[in-house]
């Protein structure tokens, strides 16, 4: 099952000053497509960011800079609803963060389907940070997009994540058709 949160002090960056900005977009970084190991999903990422499958997961983490993006699917056999996902990974994240401040809850669209987000604010200890978690249900999965940024590099990058938001999908296992397809393994 999916890892139930981002945790703040693993999920961000560990504090360096020389890190503090994002490193800027290079002319020459292009769009490339990750389809998860077990064909469970497609999402569009930035060829000049880093990332990391979690093992025993299907989780992958996305990161430029502080900024990290994790998505993930997992079969949904317990039935969880999108609301008691969300509410386990909200409690996690008072408890890593007392201090936290939920900024906005509504509903949105996770990989092509109807679910719903939060966005919680943490002023510390290291840096203020938003965390948003959203996600989905359907087919018998929970599909879940998350992104960890301090907020002072999330203004730069809000493109950036909502493209890669908007092409998270569930996949078939088939070929999209897609010139450039990066499948990690």
């Amino acid at each position: 099952m999916i890892e139930s949160a981002i945790l703040l002090l693993a999920g961000a960056s560990t504090w360096n000053p020389a890190a503090a900005q994002s490193p800027p977009a290079t002319r020459t970084a292009h769009w490339l497509s990750y389809q998860s190991h077990d064909t469970f999903y497609l999402v569009d990422y930035r060829s000049d960011w880093e990332f990391v499958e979690q093992d025993e997961t299907n989780e992958v983490k996305f990161q430029s800079g502080n900024v990290s993006i994790s998505v993930a699917a997992a079969n949904n056999d317990e039935g969880k609803t999108v609301e008691q996902f969300l509410e386990a990974n909200k409690s996690l994240l008072r408890q890593q963060c007392p201090a936290s401040e939920m900024r906005e809850e509504k509903k949105t669209i996770v990989a092509g389907i109807p679910g719903a987000t939060f966005t919680m604010f943490c002023p510390g200890p290291r840096l203020p940070t938003i965390v948003r978690i959203s996600a989905s249900a359907n087919f018998g999965k929970l599909f879940v997009f998350k992104v960890t940024a301090p907020t002072a590099e999330l203004p730069a990058l809000q493109a950036y994540i909502d493209r890669m938001a908007q092409s998270f999908k569930p996949s078939d296992g088939l070929p999209e058709g897609r010139a450039e397809r990066m499948r990690a393994r």
